[in-house]
């Protein structure tokens, strides 16, 4: 989620870009990101805008393990 107590989502893919560089990541928001916001170097490939249900999420997971070529563990 983009907005959470301790850490923004960013900040967060930040993090697992820098452990974790291969793993794609989808953010969730309730409003508009910010301008400019890099999402190539964070392997952001999808943003979902709330409110989202479990279909949009499964559908969105689903898509980027496709783009990727990745396997449902």
């Amino acid at each position: 989620d983009y907005d959470m107590p301790e850490m923004t989502g960013l900040q967060l893919a930040e993090e697992v870009a820098r452990h974790q560089p291969e793993t794609p990541v989808i953010v969730v928001t309730g409003r508009r990101p910010p301008e400019g916001m890099e999402t190539k170097s964070l392997n952001i490939k999808k943003l979902i805008r709330k409110p989202y249900d479990k279909d949009i999420i499964s559908k969105a997971i689903r898509e980027v393990l496709d783009q990727e070529g990745l396997p449902i563990a």
